[in-house]
């Protein structure tokens, strides 16, 4: 993929929810990678696994180039890993933020639904 033929926007918001307050308290496997690493790094590598984000890139540079500016992460100085920039609040309100609701049509062009 070249710059102009991803879609910037997509991955610097599926990667910043990954390191959201709400994801990454619950993640599991992200919050293992990063106590993994002594300076709470993830490797780029590991997340292009997420299908997710695979499905937008594949390319480590395209992803670290796409995060340099985020306000959410860093990218360490050799830009093969991210890391949440802040450390998780101690209280967990994710739930009283969150909704829940089904029964959209999925067929329907007007309808657009967001993880």
């Amino acid at each position: 993929f070249t710059m102009a033929e991803v879609d910037r926007e997509a991955i610097k918001r599926q990667i910043e929810f990954y390191f959201s307050d709400s994801n990454f308290r619950k993640d599991a496997f992200l919050r293992g990678q990063a106590q993994a690493d002594p300076n709470g790094y993830v490797t780029i590598q590991v997340l292009l696994t997420f299908n997710k984000l695979k499905a937008l890139t594949t390319d480590v540079a395209v992803v670290a180039e796409v995060m340099k500016d985020s306000e959410v992460v860093d990218v360490s100085a050799d830009g093969l890993s991210i890391k949440r920039n802040a450390e998780l609040p101690a209280n967990d309100d994710s739930g009283a933020r969150t909704v829940y609701a089904k029964g959209f049509p999925t067929d329907d062009k007007d309808v657009t639904i967001e993880a």
